[in-house]
């Protein structure tokens, strides 16, 4: 399944990877066991307001979401995305990393993560965050897309 835009969720076929501009979440089950139906449903409409870049109904689906599992790491994973695409890149690094304490094999996490650094030209940091996704699970494209766009932005600021 693709991502509804560059930083995570799987619906829709943008795709993935950390290219420019929106984030997403992935939906997969990796969210704790008691994570509901509800929870799921509210991620699922989250994703749709950020698409249509309605950011205060998103939150809202989001912490709802949340309020339901608060370790359900598809609602962190979306709440950073969120961030992303309103350029608030702190504070969607700060979810990524509730995300990462929650569990730390969730690569889209990182992802994320790398993208909001790099957009703060920490280059350095970004490539950390990417090559822990893709230490996890070297299969993901999206984390070896945002690792080129990552190199380059280094390079371009050289």
């Amino acid at each position: 399944s693709s991502y509804p835009s560059a930083h995570g969720t799987s619906r829709g076929g943008e795709g993935r990877g950390g290219t420019s501009g929106s984030s997403g979440t992935h939906r997969e089950s990796r969210s704790s066991e008691n994570t509901s139906y509800t929870s799921k449903q509210h991620i699922d409409k989250s994703v749709d307001f950020r698409k249509s870049k309605d950011y205060e109904n998103a939150l809202k689906s989001c912490d709802e979401a949340l309020k339901a599992d608060p370790k359900y790491l598809d609602g962190w994973n979306e709440k950073a995305a969120i961030f992303i695409d309103k350029a608030e890149y702190k504070r969607a690094i700060e979810y990524c990393d509730i995300a990462i304490i929650i569990d730390p094999k969730y690569f889209y996490a990182y992802n994320n993560k790398a993208i909001a650094l790099r957009m703060l030209e920490d280059y350095e940091n970004a490539l950390k965050s990417c090559d822990e996704a893709l230490k996890i699970n070297p299969q993901y494209s999206d984390a070896r897309n945002e690792k080129n766009n990552i190199l380059k932005g280094f390079y371009l600021h050289l």
